[in-house]
């Protein structure tokens, strides 16, 4: 810390070597952001961030938040290039105003009030959220552009937050009320299971998924899947997922889903929603909410966690195109990383039904012991048939998940173990 402090009154003193080893060690993490923020505009972003933290450092208050100041300036630049594309549907509010928003990004202030219930305000609320939030006016600048005094202005934001927080009760009682009518599909323990390899079968798969929940990214799309857990192959947890409608997240369009769980008897209903972007060549997560004692609590792609957690691109299409050479079945080596990762093609018996599967990996977690690994089995419809977990034997140690999964299979990738944890189907391959 001491030498970063140094490095910036360096930096601030005109000296560019001193500025370029300062930054050099967000540089890696602050280009993956942008690029899953921004996709080709990424690198324009990032020399606009550059050259305004150099110009702006000396105005930095605290040197022991660099870090925190740096992402805060991308997010803002981010915000910048997005409005610029001029993608915002103007009658919709933007997502991260949900009422009892709490960012995750450093520095940035909770923002309460609002939500997607739009259609509840009124023109003139909806305009001063707009100028408020989205164009981050002051409330003076506001007072000003709509010819009214600041404390209208107060008082219709004011009136908005009373709305939604009204309608976002009543939407939670109306819940709770259906929370006995939701029924279970998949069975107790997990049917039997068996993958066999196919022969004489190739074919590109086309995902439809939300990776790697299940849902099928269309407006009105429901499904249920489960996860079962060893030893015994219990199920443990049961979701609900409903793609609802269209949402806006910085511009940028998605679908939102509604999720519900299932767990020791007890419904949660609109426990979490999620906004995924389905677009030509990624499907990519552009907000999660998870709703905790009824108020939702955002991570949006602008905020620096969220693409640690959800910042991950996944292709629309999969096929077997040599990314890796297989030793064996369970042994793997990357041969070439910039390949999708297909692995082979099988056929993948649940129960009594059979569903010819090309065989994928989701390696952007494989970070060594620590590491988790998704394999997935996906049919021809672009459809999930199975899903498996596995992790590293360091992920989570102080966790009893080992004990449980110490007799599952493990497989080797690129010299690392990972061991099969647990394994999700849904009603896809019930129906």
């Amino acid at each position: 810390m001491f030498e970063e402090q140094q490095l910036i009154r360096e930096a601030i003193n005109g000296d560019t070597s001193a500025f370029d080893t300062l930054i050099s060690p967000y540089l890696r993490l602050l280009k993956s952001w942008l690029e899953y923020a921004l996709d080709n505009d990424a690198e324009d972003c990032l020399q606009e961030v550059l050259i305004a933290s150099w110009s702006k450092l000396p105005s930095l208050k605290d040197p022991n938040r660099f870090r925190s100041w740096l992402f805060q300036m991308a997010r803002n630049k981010s915000l910048d290039f997005l409005r610029s594309r001029k993608r915002v549907i103007q009658n919709e509010i933007p997502l991260d105003l949900v009422e009892g928003y709490v960012s995750r990004q450093p520095e940035v202030p909770t923002i309460l009030a609002l939500s997607w219930w739009t259609g509840s305000l009124t023109e003139a609320e909806r305009e001063t959220v707009w100028l408020r939030y989205l164009d981050e006016l002051s409330i003076d600048a506001i007072a000003l552009q709509r010819n009214v005094t600041t404390g209208t202005v107060k008082r219709t934001l004011y009136n908005a937050r009373s709305r939604i927080q009204k309608n976002l009760l009543e939407y939670n009682e109306r819940e709770e009320l259906m929370s006995g009518k939701r029924s279970i599909l998949l069975p107790k323990t997990r049917p039997s299971i068996s993958i066999k390899p196919s022969k004489g079968v190739s074919f590109e798969v086309n995902l439809r998924e939300e990776p790697w929940y299940f849902s099928v990214l269309a407006t009105g799309e429901k499904n249920q899947w489960a996860i079962y857990d060893p030893p015994d192959w219990n199920r443990t947890y049961v979701y609900n997922m409903q793609v609802i409608g269209r949402a806006v997240v910085h511009g940028e369009e998605a679908l939102e889903t509604q999720v519900d769980e299932y767990e020791k008897g007890i419904w949660k209903l609109n426990c979490a929603r999620h906004y995924t972007q389905l677009g030509d060549q990624f499907i990519k997560f552009l907000a999660v909410i998870s709703f905790q004692s009824r108020i939702p609590h955002i991570d949006t792609f602008l905020d620096e966690q969220f693409y640690e957690n959800w910042g991950h691109k996944v292709p629309r299409i999969w096929k077997l195109d040599g990314r890796f050479q297989v030793v064996d079945e369970n042994h793997l080596v990357t041969s070439d990383a910039e390949k999708v990762a297909g692995v082979g093609y099988y056929d993948v018996t649940i129960g009594k039904r059979s569903f010819p599967c090309l065989r994928v990996l989701d390696t952007e977690w494989t970070t060594g012991i620590e590491g988790t690994l998704i394999e997935a089995y996906i049919s021809g419809e672009g459809r999930t048939v199975l899903l498996r977990r596995y992790n590293g034997e360091g992920w989570k140690p102080t966790t009893n998940w080992l004990k449980q999964a110490e007799n599952n299979h493990r497989l080797s990738l690129d010299g690392v173990e990972y061991v099969h944890w647990y394994d999700c189907i849904s009603d896809y391959t019930l129906t």
